[in-house]
């Protein structure tokens, strides 16, 4: 997902703080600064987490999830779901906390899970945040990734409505943009 590219105008328009799960490498980090927003990025991957602490972000260490499994798959596609597609490097334990330990004071979430976007939704409470962006694909990519229908209605469920879509130009892979119904 790059944010930067693919909602620049919206998320440009944004306030508040942003909580970008799956941040990899914090790519996004130089946009989001330019637009004053305030972000902090969540990444259980050491090597990761150096990267981003070495730009001078704020970031939490840990994998959003109800276990501390976490798969390392290839560039940019490790997640707390086995992967399918790619090749499975390792299996490593990390540090991992609830969304809802975490998600205090933040009004935007980013999820970049590769997969997981519900496992994480499911360990939060959600009520704080106005706008969730998120990465989803319409066919499984990962063992008991939950699709693109399932996230769309999921997050319906929980007061959310889709305004935004991106259909990435390879696979079937969407990033949604979805904003708390008032």
């Amino acid at each position: 997902m790059s944010i930067d590219k693919v909602f620049p105008s919206y998320v440009s328009k944004l306030s508040g703080r942003i909580l970008h799960i799956g941040g990899y490498m914090g790519e996004e980090g130089e946009f989001y600064k330019e637009h004053g927003l305030d972000f902090t990025y969540v990444e259980p991957l050491e090597h990761c987490v150096a990267v981003m602490r070495g730009k001078g972000y704020d970031v939490i260490q840990a994998a959003i999830s109800t276990s501390e499994t976490f798969y390392v798959a290839g560039t940019n596609a490790s997640s707390i779901l086995p992967p399918i597609e790619h090749k499975l490097k390792d299996k490593i334990v990390v540090n991992h906390k609830l969304l809802s330990d975490i998600e205090e004071g933040y009004n935007i979430l980013i999820l970049d899970v590769q997969g997981a976007t519900i496992d994480v939704l499911e360990t939060g409470n959600l009520l704080g945040f106005d706008v969730i962006i998120c990465e989803v694909s319409k066919s499984p990519r990962y063992v008991g990734e939950r699709t693109y229908d399932e996230v769309i209605e999921y997050l319906l469920t929980k007061g959310f409505k889709l305004i935004k879509k991106y259909q990435h130009a390879h696979y079937d892979i969407y990033d949604l943009v979805f904003e708390r119904k008032n």
